[in-house]
């Protein structure tokens, strides 16, 4: 293995020990599931984003450790971009094109919104309240993320690898491309593909923590998906490091907003022949 593929390992090691300390487990129940209302959508999606926005704030030091790992994991892809690319390209065959032009269709929208979309209808007419929500979560990980790497896309405008530029080009915040920063587009930071495909594999591996071969065939694809990105010249290392992490911590933020939505307690009124009160009822 070249030195160069060795150091990137370890920065992606250093990513997951990131992650791992970063998102606390989810441990979510199927029985007694209900769906969200689709009129009340917007109204929830609104408020777990503004939730996920803002969750930092109530971050303990452990998070914090954790997101210094990331940022140091991502540093370090960073400062050696212009060598992962050159040394991709160097090793690019007929066979990774097309692992390539398979893997990426993992990343596009109309899969993704397609998938998401699929699993809400079949929840309903097979009556699985539990199996539509989760396609309902997956919609909603997509569209948040989707929304975060808009923003960040057009905060950097960096140029992609395959404009031949050096991946120190960035032309800062604007809402449109220069000519010459790469197709499709000179939106390189982060990675749409790797962020939406990790962003939905994340809620269904979350969803049914049960499951053995879920989370190898979900993180499986989103991993073909980004290495198809590097692989096809479109984006940097980094670019895609970032994006999966996004989408995976989008994700897993959703699963836990939806499971504290789950377990409610509220007092309700007693009454009795011969006594009055309060009772605590739960709903798990």
């Amino acid at each position: 293995m070249p030195p160069v593929f060795q150091l990137v390992s370890r920065l992606v090691a250093l990513l997951l020990c990131g992650l791992l300390g970063l998102l606390p487990a989810v441990a979510v129940a199927g029985p007694g599931a209900e769906v969200t209302p689709l009129g009340d959508l917007p109204q929830r999606w609104a408020a777990d984003g503004w939730s996920l926005l803002t969750a930092p704030a109530d971050w303990r030091q452990s998070q914090w450790q954790a997101v210094g790992l990331i940022a140091a994991g991502s540093l370090g892809l960073y400062l050696l971009d212009d060598e992962i690319a050159e040394k991709v390209q160097a090793n690019r065959s007929g066979f990774s094109d097309s692992v390539s032009d398979f893997a990426k269709n993992f990343g596009e929208p109309w899969l993704l919104v397609a998938g998401g979309g699929g699993l809400y209808l079949t929840g309903r007419l097979r009556d699985d309240a539990y199996l539509a929500e989760t396609g309902l979560l997956s919609l909603e990980s997509y569209l948040l993320t989707g929304v975060a790497v808009l923003g960040l896309k057009h905060l950097g405008r960096r140029h992609r690898p395959n404009s031949g530029d050096d991946s120190d080009h960035w032309d800062g915040p604007g809402l449109s491309d220069r000519g010459g920063s790469g197709e499709p587009d000179g939106f390189s930071f982060p990675s749409g593909h790797a962020a939406g495909s990790f962003a939905v594999a994340s809620v269904l591996v979350a969803r049914y923590p049960e499951s053995r071969w879920l989370p190898w065939t979900a993180y499986g694809l989103a991993g073909l998906t980004a290495f198809s990105r590097l692989n096809d010249n479109e984006h940097w290392a980094s670019d895609v490091a970032v994006g999966a992490v996004l989408g995976l911590t989008v994700g897993k933020g959703i699963c836990l907003l939806a499971e504290k939505r789950r377990i409610v307690l509220r007092l309700v009124p007693l009454l009795e022949p011969d006594a009055a009160g309060l009772s605590l009822v739960g709903r798990f």
